[in-house]
């Protein structure tokens, strides 16, 4: 799709912006999901790689890796009970699970004439869980 865009903006000498989804997990990997993650990573590799190669026509590309989002399926398949629902709110410095206006509006920043100096960035909107855990921390979320 990238590609698709790219070579009609040229053809047309338009400038112009994409914005690919990629996940955390392409860098910290997880359990059953080596070829999502391996995916991913490689979509974070041809963000920055096609960046530098079209940023010269005046195309940015850029990738957005959201938290989790509660969704109906997410929800069932993830969240099985209020102790993992908890433990995973126990990770996120934000203390809340992401919501589809949180990584919509930062998919319209990125495309937006403020984001116009910003190209090859993978922009992380996951409340601060990919941050890991700190090790001087031992007190949970309030």
């Amino acid at each position: 799709m990238s590609k698709a865009v790219a070579r009609r903006l040229i053809s047309e000498g338009r400038p112009g912006s994409i914005v690919n989804i990629v996940a955390t997990y392409a860098w910290t990997g997880a359990p059953g999901v080596a070829h999502s993650a391996a995916a991913k990573a490689g979509m974070v590799a041809l963000t920055k790689s096609v960046a530098r190669e079209w940023g010269p026509c005046g195309i940015r590309v850029n990738a957005l890796a959201p938290g989790f989002v509660p969704t109906s399926q997410a929800t069932a398949n993830i969240l099985s009970d209020e102790t993992a629902q908890d433990a995973m709110l126990d990770l996120i410095p934000l203390g809340r699970f992401g919501n589809v206006h949180d990584i919509a509006s930062s998919a319209a920043f990125l495309l937006s004439p403020q984001a116009t100096y910003i190209t090859g960035v993978v922009l992380t909107v996951d409340g601060g869980r990919s941050l890991g855990i700190s090790m001087h921390s031992t007190r949970r979320r309030p």
